[in-house]
């Protein structure tokens, strides 16, 4: 990695440092506000309104997805009211020319209507639901977050495949073909809350689908994707895998370990660690300076880097004391609660003051370390770090030795 990219690439990176983003933590309307679902099966013509009146979604959001093996001329239309004042003109949400997987998401001011409808249009289709959920609302850090579910599986060097909920620190996992490399950490370890997970089913039949949170990221031909945008027909890049259906499944427990790569390998799928950063820093993320070159994996890995040479090449005890940490009941790793600190800090300072913090702060601490652990690896970098900062400091010493030496000679 050249200092340059680095520099260009930690210049806005710092301004993303955060936390997995809370108000992604999808509970079913049943248990949140009520309940909107159904199944509708196999047909040719689907026109069918659904609802609830006494759902009381106010300073809430929904998110419909439309669950099928294949359909044409899909539409959704969303409207927080009554059932029966629900038309496809007056919706206050709306998709069409959908595909299977496809979301319709919709906020409800505190002040807008009680109940809750939505109306789907088909025409021939296959195993097609529709499934509402509401993100939980709360304070930054009260739950959710990009993870795995309890029950996905990895490979572990030495143990062969070991359940999510049983990884530990340090076993060495696999990342892609015949790698493996170690568990540092744990971004996010709850094993009690209760979360929606995208189920993504391919045409290897007997291979147990991958299941992860919607905004947790995984790779999808050239691309790193959040899962909520991966639909049926795209191939996954690592097992080379075309998706053949995509489904949702409420479970206990989130996981989200890291790895030095940022890469996993679960189900038989490679993911990334880390989620989308859009739900707490769109502003800088789509900034007109970085869109199209800088991606939220890299800036989610950036954050990570001082943290990730510490764990790895000081002592693992400074992360083992986090192990399934509950900070504040969340599950989050704090120094992701600090960066999400940081972050919301930042958005709400003028431009100019951004600007001299990320080039005097941010950049020499994040870039510094950035290209430690390029040039040495996050194991060896704090040792290279010394025994660079130790023989600067001799040379410095015999320079002035050799000048006071020079001098007496004269």
């Amino acid at each position: 990695m050249k200092l340059s990219s680095t520099s260009a690439i930690l210049l806005l990176a710092a301004a993303t440092p955060f936390a997995a983003s809370h108000n992604l933590k999808h509970r079913n309307l049943e248990e949140a506000c009520g309940v909107v679902s159904n199944s509708y099966g196999t047909g040719t013509t689907l026109n069918d309104k659904r609802g609830n009146s006494a759902i009381d979604a106010r300073g809430k959001s929904a998110n419909c997805q439309v669950v099928c093996d294949a359909a044409t001329n899909l539409a959704l239309y969303i409207k927080f009211s009554a059932p029966g004042t629900i038309t496809t003109a007056n919706a206050d949400y709306s998709k069409t020319n959908m595909n299977c997987g496809d979301v319709v998401e919709g906020n409800n001011p505190e002040d807008g209507g009680t109940g809750f409808a939505f109306i789907v249009t088909a025409d021939d289709h296959t195993n097609l639901s529709v499934n509402c959920g509401c993100p939980e609302t709360g304070e930054p850090g009260d739950g959710g977050g990009g993870c795995f579910s309890a029950d996905t599986t990895v490979q572990v060097r030495g143990k062969g495949s070991v359940m999510m909920k049983d990884l530990q620190l340090n076993d060495n996992v696999l990342v892609e073909g015949g790698k493996y490399e170690p568990v540092y950490d744990f971004g996010h370890y709850d094993t009690s809350s209760k979360q929606t997970f995208v189920q993504i089913h391919t045409d290897v039949s007997d291979k147990k689908p991958i299941e992860l949170t919607d905004d947790h990221f995984i790779f999808v031909g050239s691309e790193t994707v959040p899962a909520g945008s991966v639909k049926v027909g795209d191939v996954l890049s690592y097992s080379q895998e075309t998706v053949t259906k995509i489904s949702l499944v409420n479970k206990e427990g989130m996981y989200m370990p890291l790895t030095p790569s940022g890469k996993i390998v679960v189900n038989g799928q490679q993911a990334s660690t880390y989620v989308s950063l859009l739900g707490y820093g769109a502003g800088i993320v789509e900034h007109s300076a970085l869109r199209g070159w800088l991606s939220e994996s890299l800036l989610f890995h950036s954050w990570l880097s001082p943290y990730r040479l510490a764990c790895m090449g000081v002592s693992p005890f400074l992360c083992e004391s986090n192990q399934h940490e509950q900070t504040e009941g969340t599950g989050i790793l704090q120094w992701l609660l600090t960066g999400q600190s940081i972050m919301q800090y930042l958005e709400g300072l003028p431009f100019l003051a951004q600007i001299f913090l990320f080039a005097f702060v941010f950049f020499p601490i994040l870039g510094f370390s950035m290209l430690l652990e390029a040039l040495a690896g996050p194991a060896m970098a704090p040792t290279a770090l010394v025994v660079g900062a130790y023989g600067w400091a001799l040379m410095k010493k015999n320079q002035i030795n050799n000048v006071a030496i020079t001098k007496k000679v004269a």
